[in-house]
């Protein structure tokens, strides 16, 4: 079968977001585990993106629409195809929401990954909340023959908003993203680098009212009111937030530097009001990273038994939590192993499979 993925995501501004990243790693393993397959990939732009992924059996088709113009038109006519654009696919897989139209005789495969946007608007701008209602989020799902969430909770969701769909969703987790290789020589590049102290908590994600980061400050705040430790809180991402003693921001670093932070850090705290799935916490636990997380929506699913979970809404909690980390070695140790198992648990080789098997069924 000839199959088009739709690149879109990875030209993204923030390539290591959970989209990108998803997209990328997907692409990968429906390559590498589907090689009787034609594969495609559908790029737009005017430069070629860094991020698609180098794989000679699959094809990249770069066209150089401006971004707005195509998107005008797929709103308000429906063309052009997009598996056209592609040269053609039996299947057009497309990674996460976004403005999309394909040929009739073509299967859509219709990836979501939350629908925070509906949960509560409130955390999006006015343009982005109007960038998601012009994509026409119900008639594309109407469309898709078959809607991949990557959660239980974003399954969840999406029966509860359109019911009408609830039949054709199919729960498929992602995969751990792949670890880069920390060696001794890049830890103390990065700590000489950033100064950091011996001991940290460290979060990593966009800076943003969902990703409650108000909260993880009050939090840190009561840890460092009510103990002697001298740790640090540092945090990495787009965005900003309020200065706070003892708490750095980083802003946008490397894919490296992420690994090598993730593996440094005392816990990675990840207190998210809202998450479709999660990946700094699976990239924690594959470094052998305690983890505090937020008990909401898709994170339980995620962690598991292998961190400490704790509500959003009680900043007091995730204090209590840091404290447990500070003080316990035989804490530490444990969430350590706990969390590398529970990151083998989630694999791409997993993930592939259970897609082909929804190109490949009737």
């Amino acid at each position: 079968m000839k199959i088009v993925i739709d690149g879109r995501p990875l030209l993204e501004p923030f390539a290591h977001g959970g989209v990108p990243v998803y997209t990328h790693e997907l692409i990968d393993a429906l390559a590498a585990h589907g090689s009787e397959h034609d594969w495609r990939v559908f790029m737009n732009g005017w430069t070629r993106s860094n991020h698609v992924p180098v794989i000679p059996t699959v094809t990249t088709i770069q066209k150089h629409f401006p971004n707005k113009l195509l998107n005008l038109s797929l709103l308000t006519t429906g063309h052009p195809y997009l598996d056209a654009l592609a040269g053609g696919a039996d299947i057009f897989i497309a990674p996460n929401l976004n403005f999309t139209s394909v040929s009739p005789h073509c299967t859509l495969i219709q990836v979501v990954h939350d629908l925070s946007f509906l949960v509560n608007p409130s955390w999006y701008s006015w343009k982005s909340r109007a960038w998601h209602y012009a994509i026409g989020v119900r008639q594309l799902l109407q469309r898709a023959k078959i809607i991949v969430a990557i959660s239980e909770a974003t399954a969840t969701d999406i029966r509860r908003h359109f019911p009408e769909v609830a039949e054709r969703v199919r729960v498929i987790y992602p995969g751990t993203p792949t670890a880069l290789t920390v060696t001794p020589e890049d830890a103390q590049e990065i700590r000489k680098k950033y100064h950091l102290p011996p001991r940290f908590f460290f979060y990593v994600g966009a800076l943003e009212s969902r990703k409650n980061i108000t909260g993880l400050l009050d939090a840190f705040a009561h840890f460092t009111h009510t103990t002697s430790y001298p740790h640090e809180l540092i945090l990495a991402g787009p965005g900003s937030c309020p200065k706070t003693p003892r708490v750095r921001r980083l802003g946008i670093i490397s894919e490296k530097e992420k690994h090598v932070l993730l593996s440094l850090a005392e816990a990675l705290v990840f207190p998210s009001f809202y998450e479709g799935f999660g990946f700094p916490p699976l990239e924690a636990m594959a470094h052998g990273t305690p983890m505090i997380a937020s008990s909401a929506t898709s994170l339980p699913e995620v962690v598991g038994d292998a961190g400490l979970l704790v509500s959003p809404y009680k900043p007091h909690e995730m204090a209590h939590a840091m404290r447990m980390i500070a003080d316990h070695a035989d804490v530490r140790e444990d969430l350590s192993r706990r969390g590398f198992l529970r990151a083998r648990e989630f694999t791409w080789e997993k993930t592939a499979k259970e897609f082909l098997n929804l190109c490949t069924s009737p």
